[in-house]
């Protein structure tokens, strides 16, 4: 068993010739780097919902009716973002705020 932290595996194979050179089978498994479970923001929701998140997961964020999502002076109607290779979130979670209609 080989177990690595890196995303290659590097494996030189060398044969005495002896026996009947049926060859070799290899097979691996892979997981991507786990991002921290976010909790969605105050009058908002996460698309999908899940226990856990890895590499190149993604998450919707919408706020309820009369609420829109803000970061800084931005405002979205909705927000995406990715678990990274790293395992961290390509961004913030934006806040929910409250429309102002007048």
């Amino acid at each position: 068993k080989i177990q690595t932290g890196s995303n290659t595996v590097s494996i030189l194979f060398h044969s005495d010739n002896s026996g009947d050179n049926l060859g070799w089978k290899l097979t691996y498994t892979s997981t991507g780097s786990e991002c921290s479970p976010l909790a969605a923001p105050l009058n908002g929701h996460l698309e999908p919902l899940q226990s856990n998140y890895i590499f190149k997961d993604h998450i919707m964020l919408t706020c309820d009716p009369g609420y829109s999502l803000r970061q800084g002076d931005k405002e979205f109607e909705h927000y995406q973002i990715e678990c990274q290779r790293d395992g961290k979130w390509s961004s913030d979670v934006p806040l929910c705020k409250m429309v102002d209609c007048g």
